[in-house]
C-alpha cells in the first residue's frame, strides 16, 4: 500500500510539473520597431562598457544585438574593435568580414580587416589593402602607421619613417607613433634623430616600456652608456641594464666598455646570468684577439 501511494505521489508530482511547463506564459515577440530601440541601447551600453575597457562585457553586448539584427554594421563593427583590442584576431576578422558582405565600401571594416590581416601574419594582403586604403581616405592615422611597420619588416626604413610622420600630422603626439619612428631611426643607424623621437615618446607615457627601452638603446648606440642606464633602470633589474647596454658596447666594437658593463651584470645577479657571460666571453677573445694584432711586427 505505501508503494501504491508513493506512487501516486510521484505520478502527481509530474503532472503538476508537466501542466505548470504548459501553461507558463510565454515572451511576447517583440515589435521591429522595440527590437531596434533594444538594440540601440544595447550598442549604448556596449559604448560605456568599452570605454571602461570593459571589453568582455562590452563583446557580449554586442553580439545581444547582432542576435536582434544581425547585419547592424555599429554592432559588427563595435564587435570587431572589441574582439581586436582582446587580441582574438580572427574573431574580429570575421566580424569586419560580416561588415564588408553588405557594405563592401565601409573605411572602418576595410582597415579593420587590414590589420587583423597584418597581425595574422597575412603581410602582403594587409599592404595591398592598406596601400588602397590610403588613397580613397588620407586621414587613417592607423592605416599609415601600419604601412610604416610593414615598411620597416621589409628594410625599407626612408619608407617606413615617411609613413609614420604621415600618421603624426594626423596624431601629433601619438607615444605608439613616435616609438615607431624611433625605432625605424636605430634600425636606420640615425641614433641622434631617434633619440630625440624616443625622447618625445618616454615623455608623453614614461610607462610605456617600448619607448623607454627603444630610448635607451639609441643613447647605447652613441655610447651615452650611463644615460641609457638610468632610463632603463627604474624599469628593469640593474643586472638586465648593465647587460643591454654591454651588448650594444660589443656591437660598437668598445671592448673596454662592453668587458666593465657585462661584469657589472654578472656582478649584479643573484645568480648565474648565462646571457652576460656568453657576450663576456666574446668580448675577451676579441680583446685577446686585438692585442695579438698589436704586438705583430
Amino acid at each position: 500500500m505505501k508503494c501504491r501511494n508513493r506512487y501516486l505521489t510521484v505520478s502527481l508530482l509530474a503532472v503538476l510539473l508537466i501542466s505548470g511547463c504548459a501553461s507558463s506564459p510565454q515572451k511576447p515577440e517583440l515589435t521591429e520597431e522595440q527590437k531596434q530601440q533594444e538594440v540601440q541601447s544595447l550598442l549604448a551600453r556596449a559604448e560605456k562598457d568599452v570605454e571602461s575597457r570593459n571589453y568582455s562585457i562590452a563583446l557580449l553586448r554586442y553580439e545581444q544585438a547582432l542576435e536582434l539584427d544581425s547585419t547592424n554594421s555599429a554592432a559588427l563593427l563595435g564587435a570587431g574593435d572589441v574582439a581586436y583590442a582582446m587580441k582574438k584576431y580572427p574573431d574580429a576578422e570575421n566580424y569586419y568580414h560580416r561588415v564588408l558582405e553588405n557594405q563592401p565600401e565601409s573605411i572602418d571594416a576595410l582597415e579593420g580587416r587590414a590589420l587583423c590581416q597584418m597581425k595574422l601574419g597575412q603581410f602582403q594582403a594587409a599592404k595591398n589593402n592598406l596601400e588602397q586604403l590610403v588613397l580613397t581616405d588620407e586621414t587613417r592615422w592607423r592605416s599609415f602607421n601600419a604601412l610604416g611597420v610593414l615598411s620597416d619588416l621589409e628594410s625599407r626604413y626612408p619608407q617606413a619613417q615617411s609613413y609614420y610622420r604621415k600618421a603624426l600630422e594626423l596624431n601629433d603626439g601619438n607615444a605608439m607613433i613616435l616609438n615607431n619612428l624611433g625605432y625605424s631611426l636605430v634600425m636606420d643607424q640615425k641614433y641622434s634623430e631617434a633619440e630625440k623621437v624616443l625622447q618625445q615618446a618616454f615623455a608623453r607615457s614614461s610607462g610605456y616600456f617600448r619607448a623607454r627601452n627603444n630610448y635607451s638603446i639609441a643613447l647605447a648606440w652613441q655610447k651615452k652608456y650611463q644615460d641609457a642606464i638610468d632610463v632603463l633602470v627604474d624599469a628593469v633589474p640593474h643586472e638586465v641594464a648593465y647587460n643591454n647596454v654591454g651588448y650594444i658596447a660589443y656591437l660598437n666594437r668598445d671592448l673596454d666598455s662592453a668587458q666593465f658593463y657585462l661584469k657589472k651584470a654578472i656582478s649584479a645577479s643573484s645568480s648565474y646570468y648565462p646571457e652576460a657571460a656568453r657576450t663576456l666571453e666574446k668580448v675577451e677573445q676579441a680583446m685577446k684577439a686585438a692585442k695579438s694584432q698589436r704586438s705583430l711586427p
